[in-house]
């Protein structure tokens, strides 16, 4: 399944469940958590979804998709959105200014890149910058259902050095004894390479691998796992720049981290 653009009007409008804004916070220089508070029209999500949210700004109905960073078991009921900052985009400037008890508009959750009900003793989760956003909220989900088996989390980060929910990810770490966290900087450590899994996770033949990331850095992995034999082990969701061009380099678009192109390698 694959989205055009995830700010496109051409998309439905589907979004009818009243959520109030909790609170807004920021977890990178460019990047919110917004928790919303939504009624009881909300179903739930997997790890690893995205929703589509609606406000009205400037007079006109604005609607946009930003990926689901919690997990799917919060015990209040509450949702947090990831959403970047910056740039012409209209609504995401919006959520930078709104307030505590604004009103907004959901959709339902979508998107198919979730965890199987039945969880792998062995998972292998690999992000580039923003692209992290789901692979956090499978790891909170992890988290909550008190998983014993083995999660490696690699990260590319970007230029910048910048990860997103930092912090969150060392409090995952150093909780959950399973939980291993590893960064890859692409000025120290260079492209993607098979090294890179063998340092983050020894076993990661025997592994379930989710990869989240731009368009050369999942078409490089997904070119490895083909090659040895792996490449029913892995799922992706790809985080590319429709409609710009293809980038050239593994970290893929930082500017359009949010649409995601979701496919089973």
């Amino acid at each position: 399944m694959t989205y055009r653009s995830w700010g496109d009007p051409a998309l439905p409008d589907d979004c009818d469940i009243p959520a109030e804004v909790v609170t807004v916070g920021r977890v990178a220089r460019d990047v919110l958590s917004v928790v919303l508070r939504p009624s009881r029209r909300w179903r739930g999500f997997g790890a690893g979804q995205y929703v589509r949210l609606a406000a009205r700004v400037e007079g006109a109905r604005r609607t946009r998709c930003y990926p689901l960073a919690g997990s799917q078991h919060r015990a209040d009921g509450r949702i947090e959105l990831a959403v970047q900052v910056g740039g012409n985009r209209c609504l995401s400037r919006h959520l930078e200014r709104v307030r505590p008890g604004a009103v907004l508009e959901l959709s339902r959750a979508r998107g198919g890149f979730t965890l199987p009900k039945r969880r792998p003793r062995h998972l292998l989760l690999i992000g580039a910058e923003c692209g992290i956003v789901p692979l956090l909220s499978m790891l909170r989900t992890l988290a909550d259902e008190c998983h014993t088996g083995a999660v490696a989390l690699l990260h590319y980060a970007g230029a910048d050095g910048e990860v997103p929910y930092r912090e969150e990810l060392v409090r995952l770490r150093d909780t959950c004894p399973g939980f291993q966290v590893s960064y890859a900087h692409p000025d120290r450590h260079g492209p993607f390479s098979p090294a890179h899994l063998l340092a983050a996770a020894p076993w990661y033949p025997e592994a379930e691998t989710y990869l989240c990331a731009g368009a050369v850095l999942n078409d490089a992995v997904r070119r490895m796992y083909r090659d040895t034999a792996l490449d029913h082990r892995l799922h992706t969701g790809e985080t590319v720049p429709v409609p710009r061009p293809r980038p050239t380099s593994w970290r893929g678009s930082r500017r359009a981290w949010w649409q995601i192109a979701l496919q089973r390698a």
